[in-house]
């Protein structure tokens, strides 16, 4: 896992610097995007302190995807539409939630080229090859809107937001530390970022911005103060309407749409600063300090060894709404608040509780449980399984039906006799459909990438 997470955080600076070298054509404007987009808080904090795969991931694919984007705006290849299909997929598998929110700058993007370039047949083309890649994701999302009616439901439904303030500073180290005594994290902008957001600022109200630039830089801009604004408590009407996407705002997750933004916006500034000796100095100043203002935090602070998977494994019946190893939405609807999971961790898997009767686990994997049950009499049994749609209950090969009972764990009534017990998790069908779209669409999209690259090389040989 260090390897990948170290992998992901090398190439998300590699494909910045490719994405900004193609939409600016200056090595220190892609250069300067990628050290701010390596050194942004919020990617330390993902990289270092969180250590989360999705995100880092995502860290990493966003600006690879806005490349193929710009570069099939560029240079019309077919190979770039195939591939903004292909790793629109990989996103929504890193992080869907995130995905949808990255997905909509893309869009936007596109809108925002052929509006000021006239490039409505490729941008036509652009955005057919994204919504291709979302459909191909479908597997990804489909499970929150299909589940929705039996997942937990937040309780509380109440917004909370970071204090904006902390976007701005850290309260440890003078500032430069992200992270607290006692593991709270400093989800901020940057101070490099902000600086550079208010120079962009001041010299766009006094007109020194080049005017072939000038659309461009209005159009992050823009973006940025709204992604601003999404994290103020003020935004909040805003949210109201998207109740899938409110678990972005009070983990920072927004922060990462922003760290891309902000690392746009310091190429385009190096394009308008860039010019006499002076500025230049200023630059490198600039650059230096985005880097050495991070060095705190380019390690963990400390790791405790005696905590281990083992132990964190033992203690995530214990997590509650809010607080744990887990996530609220992955119980079902009948859970109880007070305890959220269990008052106490069940001693057996399958448990008896009406009738008399003998149990004996034969197999326990994560979709199939089995027994041999001699009830002696007509047995109610409770099998400490969350009730979702899928299990399914057979009682020597015979279709036994099931229901949530207390706190939702699959409850049945099992006749008198000697019986081999089956619980058995299956897709719905509608999920299973959409996986056979999903699989269909990347490995068709996997095999037109082939055939490209193979007539490529043999034209290439041919020349």
């Amino acid at each position: 896992m260090k390897i990948y997470l170290g992998l992901a955080f090398f190439l998300s600076g590699i494909f910045m610097y490719l994405w900004v070298k193609a939409l600016t054509n200056s090595k220190i404007a892609s250069f300067t995007a990628a050290i701010f987009y390596l050194f942004t808080p919020y990617h330390l904090i993902d990289f270092h302190f969180r250590a989360t795969p999705g995100e880092s991931t995502s860290f990493a694919l966003i600006p690879l995807l806005f490349y193929f984007v710009t570069k099939y705006f560029k240079e019309k290849k077919f190979i770039f539409l195939i591939l903004s299909s292909i790793f629109t997929i990989l996103l929504f598998l890193a992080h869907p939630l995130l995905a949808f929110v990255l997905f909509g700058i893309l869009v936007l993007y596109i809108f925002f080229w052929a509006y000021i370039n006239k490039d409505y047949y490729l941008s036509f083309l652009n955005l057919f090859a994204l919504v291709i890649g979302f459909i191909g994701s479908i597997h990804t999302w489909i499970p929150f809107f299909i589940y929705k009616p039996y997942m937990f439901q937040d309780p509380s439904r109440q917004l909370s937001f970071i204090n904006f303030v902390s976007l701005f500073y850290s309260p440890w180290r003078y500032g430069f530390l992200f992270q607290g005594h006692y593991g709270e994290l400093a989800l901020m902008i940057g101070y490099t970022q902000i600086l550079v957001i208010i120079i962009l600022v001041l010299l766009f109200i006094t007109k020194k911005v080049p005017s072939k630039i000038k659309s461009y830089l209005l159009f992050w801009l823009c973006m940025f103060f709204f992604f601003l604004f999404l994290m103020h408590p003020y935004s909040n009407i805003i949210w109201q309407f998207l109740p899938n996407l409110w678990m972005l705002v009070p983990f920072g997750r927004l922060l990462l749409p922003t760290a891309v933004i902000t690392s746009v916006l310091a190429g385009y500034f190096i394009l308008v600063f860039y010019k006499s000796k002076t500025k230049r100095k200023f630059i490198y100043l600039l650059i230096f300090f985005t880097i050495g203002s991070t060095m705190l935090n380019w390690g963990h602070r400390r790791v405790i060894p005696e905590i281990d998977d083992k132990i964190l494994r033992a203690g995530v019946w214990k997590s509650t709404v809010t607080e744990g190893v887990t996530a609220y939405f992955l119980n079902n609807k009948w859970a109880d608040l007070n305890s959220f999971w269990f008052s106490e961790l069940p001693k057996n898997h399958l448990e008896i509780t009406e009738g008399k009767g003998i149990i004996k686990q034969i197999k326990r994997t994560s979709i199939m449980h089995t027994y041999i049950i001699n009830a002696e009499t007509p047995i109610a049994i409770k099998e400490n399984t969350l009730y979702f749609p899928g299990w399914s209950l057979k009682s020597n090969y015979k279709q036994i039906p099931i229901y949530p009972g207390k706190r939702g764990v699959i409850n049945a009534k099992l006749p008198q006799g000697i019986q081999y017990v089956e619980l058995a998790y299956e897709d719905m069908p509608i999920y299973k459909l959409t996986k056979m779209i999903s699989a269909g669409i990347f490995l068709g999209l996997l095999f037109i990438l082939l055939i490209n690259i193979f007539k490529f090389r043999k034209i290439s040989k041919k020349s």
